[in-house]
């Protein structure tokens, strides 16, 4: 009930990602939607704006700063920028609604023991995020098994204990034991907490974690591999991790700076080097991992 609390965990879990914001912005509106006092249901859509003005702040102006935010090509079929995504998506309903029916919706309802469903408008709200997610034309988010399925819990859970109140409420009309609705209201919770879990659905991690594994298992050996003692690497984000700490990491937008440029072929667009750059032999022929190394 005091707002003063909150800003720690919301500020912690804005940290995580960026597009977390948007699951968030969605959940706060849902529990606005659900409050009693207007001064909570301002509260709830007041952290919902702040939420939705990070998402636009950092996704169209702060990551594109560190060469990142502008990775749409799970969404490309509807454009290239994120307006025209939006755009593209209203403009083919048929197609939409197609995508939308390949997607696993039930899952969400699941996780919640469908408590949700009784309240519809708040249940339908926290889940918005999903019409942006199922949009994209990748397997691993249809189904749920992207990690970014685990950011609908908020919602789900929020408004899952709202929909345990009100089935509390309604027993009440039947029994005024009030150690008999609360064991009740327990094992409804319970019971949804235990389905939370079930949110990403029959996950095949090895397939799906391991062939990216193994690439950048083949880049972490090749950085390791390099002679030079110190120097400058522009890379993504992605491989930026495995730079070793003798190098100093620039994106791949500072490439002029550079000394050494490492690109994933599957995610990252191939740079114009001049002559002066060679390629050293990779590791893995067939990985997707390729490094530069300037000529001097």
């Amino acid at each position: 009930h005091r707002l003063k609390w909150l800003w720690l965990p919301l500020l912690l879990a804005l940290g995580v990602r960026q597009d977390i914001a948007l699951y968030l912005g969605c959940a706060f509106l849902a529990l606005s939607i659900l409050e009693g006092s207007v001064e909570k249901r301002k509260r709830g859509k007041i952290l919902a704006v702040i939420c939705f003005l990070y998402l636009v702040i950092s996704v169209m102006w702060i990551m594109p700063k560190f060469g990142a935010g502008n990775n749409l090509r799970n969404w490309a079929e509807w454009g290239q920028t994120w307006p025209q995504v939006a755009w593209g998506a209203l403009t083919h309903p048929v197609k939409f609604a197609a995508r939308m029916a390949e997607a696993h919706w039930a899952q969400l309802f699941v996780a919640g023991g469908f408590l949700q469903l009784l309240h519809p408008v708040a249940a339908a709200t926290s889940l918005l995020p999903a019409l942006f997610a199922f949009a994209a034309n990748e397997e691993a988010q249809l189904k749920l098994w992207f990690y970014t399925g685990t950011f609908f819990i908020s919602g789900i859970l929020a408004v899952a204990v709202k929909g345990a109140e009100r089935a509390g409420h309604w027993l009440s009309a039947y029994s005024h034991r009030q150690h008999v609705l609360s064991a009740i209201g327990a094992l409804l919770l319970f019971s949804s907490l235990l389905h939370i879990t079930q949110v990403q659905g029959p996950l095949p991690r090895f397939k799906f974690y391991f062939d990216n594994h193994d690439a950048y298992l083949t880049a972490q050996s090749a950085f390791h591999d390099l002679a030079a003692p110190s120097g400058r690497v522009a890379s993504s984000a992605r491989l930026a991790v495995f730079v070793p700490a003798r190098f100093e990491v620039l994106t791949l937008q500072s490439l002029a700076r550079a000394d050494i440029v490492a690109v994933d072929t599957n995610q990252d667009s191939l740079p114009i080097l001049s002559p002066s750059w060679r390629l050293l032999p990779p590791t893995d022929p067939h990985g997707r991992v390729r490094i530069f190394v300037k000529i001097f």
